[in-house]
């Protein structure tokens, strides 16, 4: 029995210090990084000697005949090495890399203090009670559901007031996130009438944007806020905003996998647990929520873990589900599937459920199934139909590119430059040359990870109960690291690099799990005498659960080396000028524009987008690319207008009704200052407001007719048989009432798009079909 355990422990420490070296490339004592304390040779011998006991175990196993005195080999730890390993990584360059989850070397220590800390408090707590330091009894029984509930509420609250003390009320302004607060803005204003016309930017567009973003969850789960605790689109619109930012991913989610792990039958303790984890499991949930501002995904990321949990109870567990599984995974994957890629996340567990097909289509279950396909399909189907012919998803999915750019990749530069050195080469050169790179990016990647997680990810799912759970979690696992590593290679427009960050949140399960076998075993342990261990284990894994949502509090305070911008003076200041000084036209931006607005520097790019200037101003505008919708800089002019000087730039003006123009570049600061028809009413920062007389001002280019633009439509009421409107025209427009005009395009330029593309621009022209239509209002709309 002796000889199998040590062989069962050195398999596990084998196999978990390869992949532990794999994950990292090999670990440095921090303050000497000459002295290695896990070498590429040290970690790749040990990763194939596990290997090869796998395959030998595994042999044993199933084939017995050819094996007969191995007994079986499980990846089984006892916390104690595995509290060892945790100490390593703590000593180890692996806190100080860039980019890495602790937001300062100094996390080292706060490991051993926070665990420490509880492990007296509980100590302190146990002898007032009951006269014994008995330290991982924890609580009595009858109050250890009301503590452990309270303890991850106090956790969220100094998030909370960490979010808040550093965001003073000024709106979250980096990237994307003026683009989503825009889009909240509409939703709030057009829900559920989407698509529709927008007529606030570049001459109207098809406002079809909250399909691709994943922007839907994230607004049917505000959706309380957004109605009832202030204005989403006016003075409330930063603090709103905020708000709704912390009470999603650091309330919601957590909760979130907290349920998911009861649906799984994985306790309460283990519930609690993979909550707290769940605060900050990566610093890439950061990165790409707080930073760059992808609120649908970052969503979806967080919902995963329940869905799957849902799911798995439904039709792939040997209990057999009842009617609010169908209910809530109806809801729940509906949310996470607004983000439409993570559909990716799910294939392992379809694979799984291939082999489950008896049992999902027997008798007993079968209507299960059923349901929820006909709750899904009605509850998605017309949103999912609109998605797929309004945003050319197959069009997109076939590009090898970015659109308009011929850059390969959304990551860095040298990673461009990797892939197309790697290009030229043939066979077996080639991939090594892609394994390699794809093995650095996926250490860029597991770096931001909570070394709790990566410690803990072959022995937590390792320790899963349930045999099925188990092969959904290695399957779930090699699935996503895969997707990360090699995700560029295959679809670069995707950034499949980010799904670590969904592996990161359902990692929290089965670590937890983990967690709740290794207080049990430190609590037999200590009855037996065994204190030291237990001390030295409960210390090092209680400080690493809590040492998470500390680093997650300094995170959300901005002190991470992924840092966001909240909005400056400038913006409102802004907006209040474009609001007093607009004029009754459009507002436009001179010159490409993109995170310039709010930006620390002005050569800096950590700004964010201008989409919610319209509401904010109360003004149409228009703009290069309010959105970042290319990845190419150009200019909102088109070349033949700008080839003709003065005389082009100000004819393509009038064709857009400017009555007002923004400038933030040197050249067209100076080009408005040498025109007589421009007056600056406004200047902070590199912001310039100049109001601005046309030579041909009003919406009517050609014909005679009173025109009103709201922010779905145009109402005409014409004076001539034919007008022509300083409005773009697209094919699903329609006139109402039917019957008295219609509408068709009228050539006015071609658009760049970039990357040596372009696109027919044309103007709306309104036909009546009879005089008696003359005078009467028309509504210009889809």
């Amino acid at each position: 029995m002796k000889s199998v355990r040590t062989l069962n422990n050195t398999f596990s420490l084998l196999l978990l210090l390869g992949l532990l070296g794999a994950f990292t490339g090999g670990l440095h004592l921090f303050f000497d990084p000459g002295v290695a304390l896990v070498s590429g040779v040290v970690w790749k011998a040990a990763l194939g000697l596990g290997a090869v006991l796998l395959i030998v175990a595994t042999v044993s196993r199933y084939f017995p005949v050819f094996v007969t005195a191995l007994p079986v080999i499980r990846l089984r730890l006892h916390p104690l090495p595995v509290a060892l390993f945790f100490l390593l990584f703590m000593i180890s360059d692996f806190p100080g890399r860039g980019f890495a989850l602790f937001v300062d070397p100094g996390g080292r220590s706060e490991v051993l203090l926070l665990g420490l800390s509880v492990v007296v408090g509980l100590a302190l707590y146990q002898y007032a009670n009951t006269g014994k330091g008995d330290v991982l009894r924890l609580l009595p029984q009858r109050f250890e559901r009301i503590f452990s509930v309270g303890l991850l509420l106090f956790l969220q609250l100094v998030i909370f007031v960490a979010w808040e003390r550093e965001t003073n009320g000024q709106m979250l302004f980096s990237d994307d996130h003026p683009s989503f607060l825009y889009r909240l803005q509409l939703l709030r204003s057009e829900f559920p009438n989407i698509p529709f016309y927008n007529t606030q930017w570049n001459s109207g567009y098809q406002a079809r944007e909250f399909f691709p973003s994943g922007v839907l969850n994230v607004y049917l789960l505000a959706l309380p806020f957004v109605y009832l605790f202030g204005d989403l689109q006016g003075a409330d619109a930063a603090r709103l905003y905020n708000f709704i930012i912390v009470y999603l991913y650091a309330f919601v989610v957590p909760w979130s996998v907290y349920l998911a792990a009861r649906v799984l039958s994985l306790g309460h303790r283990a519930g609690i647990i993979a909550g707290i984890l769940a605060l900050a499991p990566t610093l890439g949930v950061f990165e790409w929520m707080l930073k760059y501002g992808t609120l649908g995904f970052s969503m979806s990321a967080g919902l995963i873990p329940l869905a799957l949990a849902l799911a798995y109870r439904t039709f792939i567990a040997d209990e057999r589900p009842q009617w609010w599984h169908v209910f809530a995974l109806t809801a729940v994957s509906s949310l996470v599937i607004m983000w439409s890629l993570s559909f990716v996340v799910f294939l392992p567990l379809v694979v799984l459920a291939l082999f489950r097909l008896r049992v999902i289509f027997s008798r007993r279950r079968a209507r299960y199934f059923f349901s929820f396909v006909l709750l899904f399909t009605a509850c998605n189907v017309s949103w999912m139909t609109t998605f797929v012919q309004e945003s050319k998803v197959f069009s997109f999915l076939s590009q090898s590119t970015l659109p308009g750019s011929n850059s390969k990749t959304f990551d860095r530069q040298h990673l461009k430059r990797e892939i197309s050195a790697a290009d030229e080469k043939t066979g077996i050169a080639k991939g090594l040359d892609n394994a390699q790179t794809a093995h650095r990016r996926l250490k860029e990647q597991l770096v931001k990870y909570n070394p709790l997680l990566l410690l803990l990810l072959l022995p937590g799912l390792a320790s899963l109960r349930s045999r099925r759970l188990r092969y959904l979690g290695w399957g779930l696992s090699f699935w996503l690291l895969f997707l990360a590593a090699w995700g560029d290679f295959i679809k670069p427009q995707l950034e499949l690099r980010r799904m670590v960050i969904p592996l990161a949140y359902f990692l929290c399960l089965p670590v937890a799990v983990w967690l709740v076998g290794a207080f049990r075993w430190m609590r037999f342990s200590a009855q037996a005498g065994r204190t030291f261990r237990v001390l030295l284990a409960a210390v090092l894994l209680l400080g690493g659960i809590f040492i998470g949502p500390m680093m997650g509090a300094a995170i959300w305070a901005n002190r991470s080396d992924e840092r966001y911008v909240t909005a400056t003076s400038e913006v409102d200041n802004l907006a209040a000028a474009i609001k007093q000084y607009g004029g009754a036209g459009r507002t436009f931006f001179l010159g490409f524009i993109l995170h310039d607005l709010s930006s620390r520097g002005y050569d800096t790019q950590d700004g964010g987008h201008v989409a919610p200037l319209p509401f904010l101003a109360e003004k149409p505008m228009f703009a290069s690319d309010f959105y970042h919708r290319s990845w190419s800089a150009l200019d909102p002019i088109p070349v033949e207008y700008r080839k003709r000087g003065v005389e082009g730039i100000e004819e393509f003006l009038d064709l857009h009704n400017t009555t007002a123009v923004v400038t933030f570049l040197r050249e067209w600061k100076d080009y408005v200052h040498s025109q007589a028809n421009y007056r600056e009413v406004f200047h902070q920062g590199r912001f310039r407001l100049f109001v601005r007389e046309s030579k041909n001002p009003g919406y009517i280019m050609k014909g005679r007719a009173e025109v009103k633009d709201n922010l779905d439509s145009i109402v005409v009421t014409p004076q001539t048989i034919e007008v022509v409107l300083k409005f773009r025209h697209l094919p699903n427009l329609q006139v109402y009432p039917a019957g008295l005009a219609e509408i068709l395009p009228l050539k006015a330029y071609d658009r760049d798009l970039g990357g040596g593309r372009s696109e027919e621009f044309d103007l709306i022209q309104l036909r009546l079909f009879t005089p008696e239509a003359l005078g009467r209002e028309l509504t210009i709309s889809y």
